[in-house]
């Protein structure tokens, strides 16, 4: 029935075939139903419908943008990988399904043990592992398009569909999450979450993005509901397993750089809750100390699962980090940037570079750094980013914002964690091109931060 060698199929492409006009049309339609559904009957008014309907439409032609960029721009990259591997995992199950059902529960390290058996050889260890396509996070993603591929019949831009529409159910998590706390900012946060042009481009399609970026969103989500607003619900505990899964298989530093984010909304959030001074200030010391023992047995915890990206192994994969992308600027004339001298990566060394990385993350590349299309966009966008961020200062000014920010848990969530991944994302990307993949998870989170900000110094000036 499902046979793989469609690469190089007649249209002469890579991934776009003839079935591409014939099924992903209805998953549009399918889609485009549940979405106006929800618009109708699951939202608080109308406006929040509207929103909804047009984030549909501007995620749709992110994904067709994002299929096209890679189909006739970069000829393959990594979409390459996650496709022909998807089909050849696919083609596992209707070949031998105690061979696809292996695959589906082992790791990317593991499978070449599997190799050696005649009973268990399939086109899919010929294609995967001539590729060297045997990481967790490139085999993980290959695992879920060879799922999706088995509804889509293996359609290049329908897979890219199911990809994009996480990415969205996640941004729409968010999106409810931040209207219920702060009603007044529907149009602020529909930017936030919707219309942020990189989150539109590189959180579509086929690639790691779409899915680590939309879990992020549903695990804040299940946080709050569940830690801060005391709602014990099952699908809160399953989002937050299913999804913090998915970032350790295949991004693990997102999940490591929010834990003390999430820790910290949790503990002051009901730390705000006490009236007593005097009880407050005894609550404090207590909160921190168990907050610090909880992220360090969770952080520890998850040593194995963090793999190179634990705290002991950092300085390793930071250097290998750095190579890569520079080897990447040589190879393929992608633009490359500097934080000066990286031969100390001890701690104090490091904390030296926070203000450079952070700063490149958010405001560069500088639009006299652009050499590519793609990178004068994300220098459109970190232009705006800044301005936002100096009229929210000369507005609130420095001490004004700190104060702002400590008298807010959701927003000092949204600081913590938009620092501490700024900072990582700066310093380990080392070119443009990466960073303006790398630094989307961060970015709803800085700028709902901003608008949050000017809105609470606004309350502030109409109390007085």
């Amino acid at each position: 029935m499902f046979t793989v060698g469609r690469y190089g199929s007649s249209l002469g492409l890579i991934f776009f075939d003839w079935m591409d006009f014939i099924i992903t049309p209805i998953f549009v339609y399918i889609f485009y139903r549940i979405v106006k559904y929800i618009s109708k009957n699951k939202v608080r008014d109308e406006e929040q419908g509207k929103i909804l309907m047009t984030a549909f439409w501007v995620k749709l032609g992110g994904t067709l943008a994002i299929s096209l960029i890679y189909e006739f721009y970069y000829g393959g990259g990594d979409m390459e990988s996650y496709y022909w591997g998807a089909e050849s995992f696919m083609d596992s199950f209707f070949k031998d399904p105690d061979v696809f059902f292996k695959l589906l529960f082992i790791k990317g390290e593991n499978i070449l043990a599997m190799k050696g058996n005649s009973n268990e050889s399939t086109i899919f260890f010929t294609y995967v592992t001539s590729k060297k396509y045997l990481s967790t996070p490139e085999f993980t993603v290959i695992k879920l398009s060879g799922l999706v591929s088995l509804i889509t019949y293996h359609t290049f831009t329908a897979n890219s569909l199911f990809f994009s529409m996480y990415s969205l159910f996640g941004s729409w998590k968010l999106f409810i999450l931040l209207q219920k706390l702060y009603p007044k900012l529907t149009k602020e946060f529909s930017i936030c979450c919707f219309y942020i042009p990189s989150i539109v481009f590189w959180g579509s399609g086929l690639l790691k993005d779409p899915i680590t970026f939309g879990s992020l969103c549903i695990v804040v989500h299940a946080v709050y509901n569940l830690f801060v607003n005391l709602k014990l619900k099952i699908t809160s505990i399953i989002e937050i397993f299913i999804c913090s899964s998915l970032i350790l298989l295949i991004k693990p530093y997102i999940l490591l750089c929010a834990i003390p984010g999430l820790l910290s909304l949790v503990l002051f959030s009901h730390l705000k809750k006490i009236d007593l001074p005097v009880l407050k200030a005894l609550a404090l010391p207590f909160l921190l100390f168990v907050g610090s023992i909880a992220g360090y047995f969770l952080i520890d915890s998850l040593k194995d699962q963090m793999g190179k990206y634990a705290i002991d192994n950092l300085s390793t994969t930071l250097e290998a980090f750095q190579s890569w992308h520079y080897a990447e600027g040589d190879l393929y004339g992608a633009t490359v940037y500097s934080l000066g001298d990286m031969t100390d990566i001890s701690t104090f060394g490091l904390l030296k570079k926070i203000p450079l990385a952070i700063n490149v993350t958010f405001f560069r590349p500088y639009i006299w750094e652009s050499k590519k299309p793609v990178i004068l966009l994300s220098a459109l966008e970190s232009l705006w980013f800044l301005i936002l961020t100096l009229q929210t200062f000369r507005l609130v000014g420095v001490f004004g914002f700190f104060r702002i920010l400590r008298s807010d848990p959701f927003i000092t969530f949204c600081f913590i964690f938009a620092m501490t991944f700024g900072f990582a994302v700066g310093l380990s990307s080392y070119n443009f091109g990466a960073l303006v993949r790398y630094k989307i998870p961060c970015m709803p989170f800085f700028l709902c931060t901003m608008y949050i900000i000017k809105n609470h110094y606004g309350v502030m000036l109409k109390k007085k």
